[in-house]
Formats: structure tokens, sequence, C-alpha cells
């Protein structure tokens, strides 16, 4: 999907992360869809800025949800994504 805004990109995130607590994704559901929403680089622009989540991202995902991400983005691309903060 294309995005137009950060929080759009960061809501749909949130919402699959959600999902994965509700235990209605398992962890090899959760992977696929992050790698596919973090596929488009245009996506990534909104999510991250360098080696750090873009501040409105951040907002609106929170810590926890965070944390599950950053976990989610190292075990599927462990070169590009371990530098993150």
């Amino acid at each position: 999907m294309n995005y137009t805004t950060t929080v759009a990109f960061a809501k749909d995130v949130k919402s699959v992360i959600d999902d994965y607590w509700k235990l209605i994704l398992s962890k090899e559901q959760l992977l696929d869809r992050v790698s596919i929403l973090f596929a488009d680089a245009a996506n990534r622009g909104f999510a991250l800025r360098g080696t750090t989540f873009s501040t409105s991202f951040a907002k609106v995902l929170g810590k926890k949800r965070l944390v599950v991400l950053k976990e989610t983005l190292i075990s599927i691309d462990a070169e590009l994504y371990n530098t993150l903060d």
C-alpha cells in the first residue's frame, strides 16, 4: 500500500501489532505483514529518520509497540535494522 501520511502508516502498523497482541495473528503472520508494510522505501521513510523512529510515528505507536516493532524488523532483516535506537 502507498501511504500519504506518517500517521496513516503508523495506524496500520499499530493495528497489526494490536492484532498480534490479541492473538489474532501468529508470530509468522506478524513478520509477514510488517515485512510487507516496510518493503516500500517510501513507507520506511514515514517511520524512520536515520536510525530512529520519527516522532509522529513513535507517538502513534507508543513505547511498547515500538519495542515489538524493532524486534520484528531486526528478525526480518538484521543488517538493515540492527542500528535502530
